[in-house]
C-alpha cells in the first residue's frame, strides 16, 4: 500500500515521538514492539494492543490517526501487526543481504 498524505503525516509524528523516547534503530523498535505485545506475547499486536502500546510508549495520538496508522502497518490484513510489518512501517523495506 502507498502511503496517503495522512498516513504519512502520523507516521512521521510516530518516528518523531519514538525517536524522542530512544527507539531510533532496530533494537529501539524491537523493544517498542515487544512492550505492545506484552499483553499476550504472541509475536502479533492487534489494534487495542497497538493503541495501548503507543500511548504507553509515549506517542500522543488520537483514536483516529491510531487506526490509520494500524491499517497501515498491517499489510495482509488480517487484524493484527507482526514485527515484520511494524519495522517496515517504521523504517520502510530494508534492502537485502
Amino acid at each position: 500500500m502507498t502511503p496517503s498524505p495522512s498516513h504519512i503525516l502520523v507516521l512521521d509524528k510516530v518516528k518523531a515521538q519514538l525517536s524522542q523516547r530512544g527507539a531510533k534503530g532496530i533494537r529501539g523498535l524491537g523493544r517498542t514492539f515487544r512492550q505492545m505485545d506484552s499483553f499476550d506475547g504472541n509475536k502479533k499486536v492487534d489494534s487495542q494492543e497497538f493503541s495501548t502500546g503507543l500511548r504507553e510508549a509515549g506517542c500522543e495520538l488520537n483514536n483516529e490517526e491510531i487506526s490509520i496508522l494500524f491499517g497501515y502497518f498491517d499489510k495482509n490484513s488480517d487484524g493484527v501487526v507482526d514485527f515484520d510489518e511494524f519495522l517496515v512501517g517504521i523504517r520502510g523495506k530494508l534492502n537485502p543481504r
